[in-house]
């Protein structure tokens, strides 16, 4: 059986006070979060059943409704969120990860979007200062808000990370987080990120090197319940 770090589980009236010093800092400028209205259930009714959560970074474009399709992973690539075919596809995930975001690591997908849309908000991690300065992924659950803490930030070959690494083996996942860190890149080395962790991992294209990928990375903290 798997074995995970706990993870921290605040209500929402607490979110603000479960933080401390400079984490709490951005916490409070971005305490919209708590009062975003993301109902994923009339969402999946009205627009897409394969909606199942909905992914928020702050000053990006990014968001989205996060889906998943059931059988065809290359899907939301190619067709919109009303089954239209074609650009910009979706934010999504492929059935080798859970849709409850309880695997080791979790791969979200969307494009590189010339209008800066979708995905293309995650090249604003190749600034140090943005880096710094927006250090949260936030996904919207039936559950709650899961917070992810990013860490790294770096351009990777394109290679199906999920499909080459077997992420229950714990000696794969440790030599998996060493090539992580000896990428180039942007990254928070106060951040403790183990074999035991829950990583969320966004990719995109890199403008004009079809072998490359943008990668931005952070670590589940916590989750903060409705």
């Amino acid at each position: 059986m798997q074995t995970i770090r706990p993870i921290p589980i605040v209500e929402s009236s607490e979110a603000l006070s479960a933080v401390e010093g400079e984490q709490q800092e951005h916490v409070e400028s971005e305490e919209w979060i708590l009062h975003k209205e993301v109902d994923l259930k009339k969402m999946q009714k009205e627009n897409n059943a394969d909606i199942y959560a909905w992914i928020t970074i702050p000053d990006t474009k990014i968001d989205y409704p996060v889906l998943q399709h059931a059988t065809d992973n290359s899907y939301y690539l190619n067709y919109n969120l009303d089954g239209s075919k074609g650009y910009p596809g979706c934010i999504y995930s492929e059935n080798y990860n859970a849709k409850d975001f309880s695997d080791p690591v979790t791969i979200l997908y969307g494009h590189n979007m010339k209008d800066g849309t979708m995905f293309a908000g995650l090249h604003q991690y190749e600034n140090a200062d943005f880096f710094e300065n927006h250090p949260y992924i936030y996904v919207y659950v039936s559950e709650g808000i899961l917070v992810y803490d990013i860490f790294a930030a770096y351009e990777y070959k394109d290679c199906h990370i999920l499909l080459n690494h077997d992420f229950e083996d714990k000696s794969v996942y440790q030599k998996y987080l060493e090539e992580i860190y000896s990428m180039e890149g942007n990254f928070n080395a106060e951040i403790e990120v183990n074999e035991y962790c829950n990583i969320l991992t966004l990719s995109t294209c890199v403008a004009e090197e079809a072998d490359k990928r943008y990668l931005v990375q952070g670590v589940l903290s916590r989750t903060i319940a409705f």
